[in-house]
């Protein structure tokens, strides 16, 4: 794994942390942000395994709402020479 990009904060105060002898927090601070980029890994791995998935469902809902609208046309189309009006 490589190294975490840190924002600006967070450079901050590592530097503040390293100044002024607080090695201890330091090393905390560190290990939380080394979890923060195993967190952030193990999401961008996960979104990227669902984005073909969700294009599939995409792609399965418009197919159905097109059904829909095709077969409510059929419908009115079919009552309205059942009953022998015109709709506009």
């Amino acid at each position: 794994m490589g190294r975490v990009k840190l924002s600006k904060e967070e450079r901050f105060v590592q530097k503040y942390l390293k100044r002024n002898g607080h090695l201890e927090v330091l090393k905390v601070f560190e290990r939380g942000l080394e979890e923060k980029g195993k967190k952030v890994e193990r999401q961008s791995k996960k979104a990227s395994s669902e984005e073909p998935k969700t294009q599939a469902r995409k792609k399965l809902e418009e197919k159905t709402q097109k059904k829909k609208v095709n077969d409510e046309i059929k419908e009115e189309n079919e009552s309205s020479t059942s009953n022998g009006a015109i709709k506009p």
